[in-house]
């Protein structure tokens, strides 16, 4: 069913809009975060073109929160999440009112802003809530629009605008489209000159890339400038990853979306949503709609291999809530005798009290957000311990992009002299010279070297034989390449500038451990060290910075455990012992439990490496899953 617009819906959708507000803005982040929080504000700092799809409106609209007169840069460009999560929990309200009712609406709108996957969305510097803005408003056109031609030139219209913020707003705008196209199937020749020419109206703001590329150096993904390498942008090409789209990977993120879902919902909401395709025939269309809108939302972050599942997966949490708003409100509607409905009205709004709280306490960890500096005590350590002029390579670690030290160099202008370059990104056959031109910009003597992979795949590396077929066919998360461009970049910088990196964990293989010897220096590790060039070994002061981040603690156990791996390589056995059991204030492992029994055994600590040793197998049992 369509509702009419219920009493007060203006006030409640201003409440929810407040009430969600200050929950996002009291947890925001008050500075920058993990992932690829820093590509974003750089981009829209220096209005340069951000990682695929280029992302036009966030940057746009990133560069607006920037002139905001307060607060870090991280804090202000992190206003675009929590005013969009705000407004799309307000949009969310009114379509739900309509479909179930007042009642039902603010219902679901409280659980969906207190849940993770929008919560969790709200405090990060990323693109995920203005995304499920726009979905949550083409519902809210499409849905009462019936055949109304206006209505469906806003959904036209406003799916193109949301496209410039997020490419996977597709699914769902496609869906809705062809909706307005079958509605309109009278006039279609007409329908579809007007809404192709809408929806290139709609997609303009990707013509601004062009524009960013041209003017910046410094931040300028796949050089957009030049007109081929827009298309490629746009679609993503960079990411979409080989060899990873495998059933059973999809099946287990199927469950685990499934399970979040289910647990943060509630038996009412679920009961609801079954509800709505038996109660209300009428209301077939609308159902249908949103039944596809969770299909198609929930199938990009089931199929694609990201960490971000929940993220993705939140236009679907959105049109599952508001499947059951709507069959919940059919349900309390059809209560009879007046005492039941009277009944329904009074479960429907103890659960308005309940269960969000219950939420606001399960997801409780989202309060301590706004505590949470990790992203910069990690960066100043990274770039305070980096020589002048040098080059750092960056390494992704807890699956997770480390891109803070890039943000740390250039807004604060901690260290411009220093150069930080993301390794993994080697693997983009246009990255070493996009690299080169942004060391030209920056003024920095790096020499990044021109490299013919396609030389480099005919000579004798001691690669496996699938190592060897993805170097050949230059597939996508091609290490080989990458680690052949590293020891080439290494090579020709030698006795130019320093190079280092933030974590040798992925050196150990035959290209790399035959071309250089890592050496721990501070919270990175020296590849190339010039004569004369001191190296300070002590412990890294930022282990003693605290962290409320699983992004930090994995980093600086892995730098810790490296630098292990390096003491032990030279028989410092007592220093062994001492960077492990720094690690293991950040992580339990098997690697650290293990290393602290065999350096304890080497300094004849026999009850210590036998009570390491103990739980060395203990970790070894957990990583075999034998229970």
């Amino acid at each position: 069913m369509w509702l009419s617009k219920p009493r007060g819906a203006g006030a409640l959708s201003a409440a929810i809009y407040l009430a969600g507000a200050a929950l996002f803005l009291w947890s925001a982040r008050p500075d920058m975060a993990w992932g690829d929080s820093a590509d974003f504000v750089l981009s829209a700092h220096y209005l340069g073109v951000a990682h695929p799809t280029g992302y036009p409106l966030v940057t746009l609209l990133g560069k607006l929160a920037l002139a905001v007169p307060t607060g870090e840069a991280g804090f202000r460009f992190g206003l675009v999440s929590v005013l969009s999560a705000a407004a799309a929990l307000a949009v969310f309200f009114r379509v739900a009112a309509r479909l179930g009712g007042a009642p039902a609406g603010v219902y679901a709108a409280l659980v969906l802003g207190a849940s993770t996957f929008l919560w969790s969305s709200a405090v990060a510097l990323e693109v995920y809530t203005l995304n499920l803005l726009f979905c949550v408003a083409l519902l809210a056109l499409a849905l009462p629009s019936g055949g109304a031609g206006r209505a469906w030139a806003a959904v036209f219209f406003a799916g193109a605008v949301g496209l410039g913020n997020h490419g996977t707003l597709a699914f769902p705008a496609l869906l809705l489209g062809a909706a307005g196209l079958w509605t309109n199937r009278r006039s279609l020749p007409l329908v579809l000159f007007c809404g192709a020419f809408i929806i290139c109206a709609g997609l303009s703001a990707y013509a601004s890339l062009p524009l960013m590329s041209a003017r910046s150096d410094l931040f300028d993904w796949n050089l957009v400038e030049r007109a081929g390498n827009l298309p490629v942008l746009m679609s993503g090409r960079d990411f979409w990853v080989a060899g990873e789209y495998k059933a059973a990977i999809m099946l287990a993120a199927a469950k685990s979306l499934a399970g979040s879902l289910l647990s943060q919902s509630s038996i009412l909401l679920a009961a609801g949503a079954a509800a709505a395709f038996f109660i209300s025939p009428a209301a077939g269309f609308r159902r249908w709609l949103l039944a596809g809108v969770f299909a198609l939302g929930a199938f990009f972050p089931v199929m694609y291999p990201t960490h971000e599942k929940e993220e993705f997966f939140l236009p679907a949490c959105a049109a599952f809530l508001l499947l059951g708003a709507a069959g919940l409100g059919a349900l309390a509607g059809k209560a009879n005798p007046a005492p039941a409905r009277k009944l329904a009205a009074v479960v429907i709004a103890a659960a308005c009290v309940a269960h969000p709280a219950w939420l606001l306490y399960r997801n409780n960890r989202l309060f301590a957000v706004r505590l949470d500096d990790s992203p910069r005590a990690y960066s100043e350590a990274i770039l305070r311990d980096a020589p002048r002029d040098a080059i750092i390579f960056i390494d992704h670690v807890a699956n997770d992009t480390v891109a803070p030290p890039l943000h740390y160099q250039f807004i604060p202008n901690v260290r411009r002299d220093a150069f930080v370059f993301h390794r993994l990104y080697l693997a983009f056959p246009w990255y070493a010279g996009y690299m080169g031109e942004r060391a030209r910009g920056q003024g920095h003597p790096a020499a990044i070297p021109e490299i013919d992979l396609a030389v480099e795949s005919g000579k004798q590396y001691p690669l496996t034989p699938e190592e060897f077929a993805r170097l050949r066919e230059g597939r996508t998360i091609n290490l080989p390449s990458v680690n052949i461009q590293t020891a080439k970049i290494a090579e020709a910088n030698a006795g130019r500038c320093d190079v280092l990196a933030n974590t040798t964990r992925m050196f150990h293989n035959p290209i790399l451990e035959s071309t250089m010897t890592p050496l721990p220096s501070g919270s990175l590790f020296a590849l190339n060290a010039r004569e004369g060039t001191p190296r300070d070994e002590s412990p890294p002061a930022l282990a003693s910075a605290g962290s409320l981040s699983s992004v930090f603690d994995a980093l600086t156990a892995d730098m810790l455990t490296e630098r292990a791996r390096h003491f032990a390589d030279s028989g410092r056995h007592s220093d062994v012992v001492s960077s492990l059991s720094l690690a293991l204030q950040y992580s339990q492992n098997e690697t650290i439990h293990c290393g602290l029994a065999d350096a304890h055994a080497k300094l004849g600590a026999s009850a210590e490496a036998e009570k390491f040793r103990a739980l060395c197998a203990d970790w070894k049992l957990k990583a075999y899953d034998i229970f």
